[in-house]
């Protein structure tokens, strides 16, 4: 029979707290799943309609159908309109609908509503 003295288990006891410093810490799948969508670029497709569904939501039907979200940077989310007269009505109702869009997407932090003429559709 094999018996250890204080060097091998000191050998021992170093070899796996250098094994286990080695070792990655445990990961959340969700957390895994997110990191691999956003590589991927299916976070922005999942976003995209979550912010069209946020904005047809704020917004109302008949706006909805003459505007479109487009992006969020720093804050500022854009709508594209498709012409003056929607873009008046938009600002008239601005304050309320960037209350309503801050409500819908809490996690993008948004702090102010861009409205700019342009295509609404395809």
């Amino acid at each position: 029979m094999q018996t250890f003295d204080d060097r091998d288990l000191r050998d021992i006891e170093q070899h796996i707290s250098l094994h286990r410093k080695r070792q990655r810490p445990i990961r959340k799948i969700g957390d895994v799943i997110s990191n691999l969508f956003a590589r991927r670029g299916y976070a922005q497709v999942q976003f995209g309609a979550g912010l069209q569904q946020a904005w047809a939501e704020a917004a109302g039907e008949s706006l909805a159908q003459h505007s479109r979200p487009t992006t969020v940077r720093r804050g500022v989310l854009q709508i594209t309109v498709e012409n003056s007269a929607v873009m008046q009505e938009l600002t008239f109702q601005k304050a309320k609908l960037l209350s309503r869009m801050k409500e819908l997407l809490a996690t993008e932090k948004i702090r102010e509503l861009r409205f700019q003429i342009g295509p609404c559709h395809g």
